[in-house]
């Protein structure tokens, strides 16, 4: 299984969504960490299986499709 290593500043990027979800409609914000998690678990168990987002950097791609309006997926270097 890959071993996920996340940037400081995604937290912070991560509770900027949520909040935006949350203002939205009540326990949105909520749902979307849920959704993250789901990707992450993904990502975790098959990373190579996910589309090149830059491949000359070795950086695939995960979209988080309920949430693609806002901040729309994950990239990780693989």
């Amino acid at each position: 299984m890959l071993k996920i290593d996340v940037h400081p500043d995604v937290y912070a990027e991560l509770e900027d969504s949520r909040s935006w979800y949350e203002e939205r409609a009540r326990n949105l914000g909520k749902e979307f960490l849920g959704e993250v998690d789901r990707a992450v678990n993904a990502v975790q168990r098959a990373p190579m299986m996910w589309p090149w987002y830059d491949e000359q950097q070795g950086l695939r791609r995960f979209l988080v499709h309920r949430f693609g309006v806002h901040r729309s997926g994950l990239i990780f270097f693989c």
